[in-house]
């Protein structure tokens, strides 16, 4: 019997990792880019216990009568803080690019990883020569680019290891940031009435929006890491249902 001609107007086969046949699939690359989302939750960890030890000594500090000699070694530390922090990032992005290429995604975080590492090598040469605080809106546009960038890497990633709640939810954090974008860039530019009532308008909208989009990527980022780290069961496990 003669094989069945070729269908041009078929569906395309899909792509994702549970019907990739496992000789072709790269696990060891996948638990590398498990391992790399790992140590970026760790250092989203670290970041929020560094912003407690922050507010915590800036309210020991003001309390203290007369001139604090600790002031110049709290800054030391927590600039120390910052860049084990962006160090860790910046590791575990770039062994985030060891996900194997067919996931569509390896583009995606290699041209986040570079970003961050190009930024933050200007932020160190900006605190050396120019002092701290120099340059803030270029790095949050610059940031914001690279977190871009990473999120659709997520997203690519989810799909190709058929995870279709962690597509949805790097969907939702996606669109979140660019509402939240919007609505920073909205209420720096419309006036409200007062002096007080704009600056308190801008810190709530700022300050609370940014820690919804922390906590959506970071439960993100984590959910991500364990999916990742051990693909095979859930291969195994779809296939099981072709």
């Amino acid at each position: 019997m003669s094989e069945p001609d070729h269908n041009p107007f078929a569906a395309p086969l899909s792509q994702n990792l549970a019907e990739t046949p496992a000789r072709y699939v790269d696990f060891e690359g996948l638990r590398t880019t498990g391992n790399g989302l790992r140590l970026i939750y760790f250092s989203l960890l670290l970041l929020v216990l560094l912003a407690l030890a922050v507010f915590g000594g800036a309210f020991f500090t003001a309390r203290a009568p007369g001139p604090n000699p600790s002031g110049l070694a709290f800054i030391l530390v927590t600039g120390i803080g910052m860049l084990l922090i962006a160090l860790m990032s910046l590791i575990g992005g770039v062994m985030c690019i060891t996900v194997p290429q067919e996931s569509g995604g390896k583009w995606l975080v290699t041209a986040s990883v570079v970003i961050q590492g190009l930024n933050l090598l200007v932020m160190l040469t900006a605190a050396l020569f120019f002092g701290f605080g120099r340059g803030n809106i270029i790095v949050s546009v610059v940031n914001g680019i690279s977190l871009i960038l990473f999120l659709l890497f997520l997203r690519r990633v989810s799909s190709f290891i058929d995870r279709d709640d962690l597509r949805r939810r790097s969907a939702r954090v996606l669109i979140f940031l660019f509402v939240y974008v919007i609505a920073v860039i909205s209420t720096a530019m419309i006036p409200i009435q007062g002096a007080i009532n704009s600056a308190v308008a801008y810190g709530l909208i700022g300050g609370v929006g940014a820690l919804i989009l922390f906590l959506m990527f970071a439960n993100l980022v984590n959910d991500m890491s364990k999916a990742i780290r051990h693909p095979e069961s859930s291969i195994e496990s779809s296939r099981g249902h072709i």
